[in-house]
């Protein structure tokens, strides 16, 4: 009872000070406005050109804040008499300054307050015709035209919003995750038109996406054409949402769009280290952090390459891995390897991990294969079991901590069904 007792007396005390704030600043704007009337005639121009005083751009910026307290009254009584208020003195700049844009807007969305909705509608259009940069026009027009079905004008006005600002979340909490196929489209074909914008709204949404059809649909529209060079790291990005989403479906087609019939993500992708087509996370990622480096060089047969490995002394971890989305099933894992320290510390191991959520864990011990010194070709079999959609291809590679530096190779890496 005490802390029910307590909320509800900080409830009244701050409805009283929202009161008592609005009543003085109303007071005090009032008494600016009488300033030209009541000052001599050869002193008035002084005022009224200043930001405050009887200027259209006082009254319509008080307008404004009038109608910012109006939001936020507890009672329909105190909202409609706020945006009253705000009403009468957006109307007032409007009559004298007719292309007041602020004045016009706040006219609009006091009157959509007061539940006056043609005529907001006719006012937020004009306020759009008076400027295309005034984001809280562009939003609201936004919003409306989304709401009557109307996507393409809606992303005309949501584009000029994140051209005009970087109000960027302003836009995706109108778009929220949208399930309608008709503005997935509509997104990605004003993205697939190259705004400037372009690369900022798709990173934010395909980071806040839960859901991964809207994702899949949106990129597909947006890629529909092709894929420019510049976007290929921004489409990798989309693809590991995907993968995080546990969408394996909308991953490979999206991959297929992107990249081709050629770059399937199902088996291994450029297993001899020669130039291929792809994207990460489904082509292979290669490390180079001082301690630890992998990178394609020529073989020493002199035909074709290997992944040259380094690591210095103590040293381990992964310096190679690509994504793969093996059907569950039996498989062989083969690969060459050479230049092999004695030491089995210093020599690679390839190993299959599936990817679930809350991190990697080995399928099986067969999974993992360490480079054999006896055997031309290192292999070993694994099963991918029904709950395990991706899969990780990793490289490890380390030097046995008596060495100062390992090198090694790896060549010719593949999975094949049994």
């Amino acid at each position: 009872m005490t802390v029910s007792a307590s909320s509800s007396g900080r409830a009244g005390w701050l409805k009283i000070a929202l009161v008592v704030l609005g009543a003085i600043l109303v007071a005090v704007f009032s008494i600016l406005i009488s300033l030209p009337y009541v000052l001599p005639s050869e002193s008035r121009p002084l005022t009224t050109a200043l930001p405050l005083g009887g200027s259209a751009k006082a009254r319509a910026t008080f307008g404004s804040s009038l109608l910012d307290l109006a939001q936020v009254q507890q009672g329909e009584g105190d909202k409609r008499q706020w945006a009253q208020y705000a009403a009468g003195y957006a109307r007032s700049a409007l009559r004298q300054e007719p292309g007041n844009v602020e004045a016009a807007r706040t006219l609009a969305l006091a009157n959509e307050a007061l539940g006056r909705r043609q005529a907001a509608d006719r006012l937020l259009l004009y306020a759009n015709s008076l400027s295309r940069r005034d984001v809280p026009t562009q939003l609201a027009l936004g919003e409306r035209a989304q709401v009557a079905g109307k996507v393409d004008q809606a992303m005309v006005h949501y584009g000029n919003v994140m051209a005009t600002s970087w109000q960027t979340g302003a836009v995706l909490a109108r778009i929220g995750t949208p399930d309608d196929p008709a503005l997935q489209d509509a997104i990605g074909r004003r993205l697939a038109a190259g705004p400037p914008w372009r690369f900022r709204f798709l990173t934010a949404y395909t980071g806040r996406a839960r859901s991964a059809p809207a994702l899949y649909r949106i990129s597909a529209a947006t890629w529909g054409k092709g894929l420019p060079a510049q976007d290929r790291r921004l489409a990798s990005t989309v693809l590991r949402r995907l993968i995080a989403l546990n969408a394996p479906e909308e991953a490979r087609s999206l991959y297929a769009k992107l990249t081709g019939d050629k770059a399937r993500p199902s088996l291994v992708n450029g297993g001899g280290f020669e130039p291929t087509e792809g994207l990460p996370p489904f082509i292979w990622t290669y490390i180079d952090s001082g301690r630890l480096a992998a990178s394609p060089q020529p073989a020493p047969s002199g035909k074709g390459r290997v992944l040259e490995l380094r690591a210095r002394s103590a040293a381990r971890g992964v310096v190679a891995s690509q994504m793969i989305m093996l059907a569950p099933g039996t498989y062989t894992l083969a690969f060459r390897a050479g230049d092999l320290s004695r030491d089995l510390a210093g020599r690679p191991t390839v190993r299959v991990a599936c990817l679930r959520t809350g991190g990697k864990r080995s399928i099986a011990r067969l999974v993992q294969v360490m480079a054999s010194a006896t055997a031309d070709v290192s292999s070993g079999s694994f099963s991918v079991p029904a709950n395990c959609p991706f899969q990780s291809l990793e490289i490890w590679f380390g030097a046995p901590a008596t060495a100062t530096d390992a090198t090694s190779w790896v060549d010719d890496v593949s999975i094949a069904p049994l």
